[in-house]
């Protein structure tokens, strides 16, 4: 603490401890909940979101969607796929070449692990597998807890399928409804009815207006692989495919209790699960696309379900992580494609149809982050991960040493030494790449992660 001025400053040890006013006040504290005590809980995210502005998104204009062609082509979404389809073109030349000329990262191997990532057999769908025995092909009522009691046995079975956070938003039509999209990205239209069930059409997916709470789980994403390995292989970093088992897996588990539920047909279906995330309160919102969290960072990777189980909502957090963001600004210049904001406060501007209105945000133009390339350059994030402002991000750290602590708790609490914190992350080197050879000679524990090092640790309130 010396060593970084903090008593010096008059931040000492009893200005970081929570406070408590009275023995009522540490008796009603929450002895079950996951996070750091040093992680306060607020009504409202840190993020301003003006609800009166914000209206649901039509994802089909997504920067994975026509919203990418649209910008290339200046409006004319044809001539942004002749773009695109350059760009294309490029990216596949040069991933050939790197193949036959078996560089590391793009060699055989590289590429036949990436593929066999693909292979795990539980599909996703908006409906879920429908496979599990409802409660009343057994012939005995639905299961009825209390909304706290079915928040933790969800939780809990999100943990022990692997979930590293989980948190509940509860749907309100004047305020997080505006977050699912109108068009998911599809074509489809959702739509919230007065319908017993969720039903599916070619155009449609409609969602019963009973189904009120959206829960956000994360699985774990390998910090080390994040980064440390910025060719293909890094991609397995992504664990993608392990929410998407998780999500039928709860889907399954609602359904085997009595209850409905809806998910995801793709990592970019039915709403935005970083605005989830900051509102339900397991991560932050960032300078990035992603979400930080408190301890993992923003390796780990969201998976999330809608269900009429009716469950506790998880409040947002403070944890300092947004005002951080706003003088560290490694991300942006890590990115390759300058997509990152450099600006020094937030804004509700918005730069085109692929940014959705109503937050008050550092605003990513999401179109040249996904293109295959810009003019004649490749787009080097597109050849590796698309993680090279994780890679960057500050908190992309295991904690691996006592001071680490020490700058959790004090950027939570004052934002003077945020700078200092931001160069001594670049003078201690953490972002070094590991090399692919490294990376395949390396013992490695699960998910090539150390699950001691905080993104799985129990966090009991002091």
């Amino acid at each position: 603490m010396k060593g970084l001025g903090l008593t010096g400053a008059g931040i000492g040890a009893s200005a970081l401890a929570p406070r408590f006013n009275d023995l009522d006040e540490l008796a009603s504290s929450d002895p079950d909940r996951s996070q750091p005590w040093w992680v306060k809980e607020v009504d409202k995210p840190v993020v301003d979101i003006d609800y009166q502005l914000m209206e649901r998104y039509d994802q089909r204009n997504g920067a994975f969607q026509d919203g990418l062609a649209k910008y290339f082509g200046n409006g004319d979404a044809a001539k942004g796929l002749e773009v695109l389809n350059a760009q294309n073109a490029l990216y596949n030349e040069v991933s050939d070449k790197y193949f036959k000329q078996n560089k590391p990262g793009y060699a055989l191997r590289d590429k036949a692990i990436t593929t066999a990532r693909g292979a795990m057999g539980t599909t996703y769908s908006f409906l879920g597998p429908q496979k599990a025995a409802t409660p009343e092909s057994r012939g005995v009522p639905k299961w009825q807890g209390s909304p706290e009691e079915n928040y933790r046995m969800l939780r809990n079975a999100a943990k022990i399928w692997g979930a590293t956070h989980f948190n509940v938003v509860e749907l309100d039509t004047a305020t997080t409804q505006k977050l699912v999209w109108s068009y998911d990205h599809d074509g489809r239209k959702i739509e919230f009815e007065d319908i017993p069930v969720p039903a599916l059409s070619a155009t449609k997916k409609s969602i019963p207006n009973s189904v009120r709470y959206v829960v956000v789980f994360y699985v774990p994403g390998s910090v080390r692989t994040n980064t440390r390995v910025a060719e293909p292989l890094g991609d397995l970093a992504r664990c993608y495919e392990h929410f998407f088992n998780m999500q039928s897996q709860l889907m399954e588990f609602t359904r085997g209790l009595g209850y409905q539920s809806v998910g995801q047909t793709s990592n970019q279906s039915l709403t935005t699960k970083t605005g989830f995330a900051v509102l339900g309160g397991s991560h932050e919102q960032s300078r990035m696309l992603s979400a930080i969290a408190p301890i993992a960072g923003p390796s780990p990777r969201p998976g999330m379900i809608f269900t009429d189980m009716p469950l506790t909502p998880t409040k947002p957090i403070d944890a300092g992580i947004f005002r951080f963001c706003a003088t560290c600004m490694k991300c942006a210049r890590a990115c390759p494609t300058q997509s990152l904001s450099l600006e020094k406060e937030p804004t509700y501007e918005t730069l085109g149809v692929f940014n959705n209105i109503g937050a008050k945000r550092f605003q990513v133009n999401g179109a040249t982050c996904r293109a295959n390339g810009n003019g004649s350059d490749v787009n080097i994030c597109r050849l590796g991960n698309w993680n090279t402002c994780m890679r960057a991000c500050t908190f992309s750290k295991l904690e691996e040493a006592l001071i680490h602590k020490f700058v959790h708790v004090t950027l939570s609490n004052t934002s003077i030494f945020n700078g200092f914190f931001t160069t001594m992350d670049e003078f201690f080197g953490y972002n070094t790449e590991l090399s692919p050879d490294e990376w395949w000679k390396r013992d490695m524990l699960p998910f090539d992660q150390d699950i001691t090092q905080g993104q799985w640790v129990r966090y009991d309130a002091k």
